[in-house]
């Protein structure tokens, strides 16, 4: 395990460089590094061994390994893993298919599921993104992601502000988290009544607490609830939201409902 050196800052919608070995990342790809493990470029700042949680040196396994990140408490932040890694009980992306290729995190938006947050590059980027004021969607390497994943608006508001942050945990927590910005309902039904699944309450009543303070996230995998989601967001009032499906054809349709709404919808496809 590494921590970064004492400072280090990263600035929402930009991208940290680390290398293992600077001097190999620059001769590969020609752009520096902003960290390295090993000392091979005096201008390039060291992470910090930590042995708090394990030692030794660092090397990816090709046939399956995860990366983390961990605040100063050590929470899980973000994760990506591939092949057969197994860590905090996440899916693991099912990993690249040639030599040469790279994961690259395809939008702002975290669901907790690295087989749906990351996707296959052919060509590497380091130091780039494909989404956010300064991403590169000239290098997405499929039209679809682009059409349904990237090239979307967020929500006009400042609760959208750290959309990877979300609180996915199961029920309804006692009183909401202040150290996030997104609430992932997943939806379903029963009897008629829209319920938010994953929190074991009806989606209106969970809209109601949220409101005002934290942005929904809304997943939605039956098309035939897409008439009964878009009422209830226009009786609600619902300002802000993210509709994020794994069907195609739902986010199309909550597009075509999108001008009849005064709501903006951030439309995102899990794929």
């Amino acid at each position: 395990m590494y921590q970064f050196p004492q400072g280090a800052v990263l600035a929402p919608y930009s991208a940290a460089l680390i290398a293992r070995n600077a001097q190999a990342v620059k001769t590969l790809y020609g752009v520096t590094p902003d960290y390295e493990m090993d000392a091979t470029m005096d201008s390039v700042p060291k992470l910090v061994p930590n042995c708090s949680w394990g030692c030794g040196g660092f090397q990816m396994a090709n046939g399956g390994d995860a990366i983390i990140l961990l605040d100063a408490d050590k929470k899980l932040v973000d994760a990506a893993l591939f092949k057969n890694a197994l860590c905090y009980g996440l899916t693991a992306h099912p990993g690249v298919s040639a030599k040469g290729h790279s994961l690259e995190r395809i939008s702002a938006i975290d669901t907790k599921n690295p087989s749906r947050d990351f996707i296959e590059q052919p060509n590497p980027t380091p130091g780039k993104m494909l989404f956010g004021p300064n991403g590169a969607p000239e290098l997405i390497p499929l039209p679809e992601v682009k059409e349904f994943v990237l090239d979307t608006k967020e929500p006009a508001s400042t609760l959208a502000a750290t959309p990877t942050i979300i609180d996915s945990s199961i029920g309804m927590p006692p009183s909401l988290p202040d150290n996030t910005a997104s609430f992932l309902l997943k939806v379903g039904s029963h009897r008629g009544e829209l319920l938010a699944i994953n929190r074991h309450s009806l989606l209106e009543d969970t809209l109601d607490i949220i409101k005002d303070k934290l942005l929904p996230l809304i997943e939605l995998d039956n098309a035939k609830l897409i008439p009964a989601v878009h009422t209830l967001l226009q009786q609600k009032e619902v300002d802000d939201c993210v509709i994020i499906s794994s069907q195609e054809s739902i986010i199309q349709s909550m597009r075509t409902l999108h001008p009849a709404m005064p709501a903006p919808y951030a439309l995102h496809l899990l794929i």
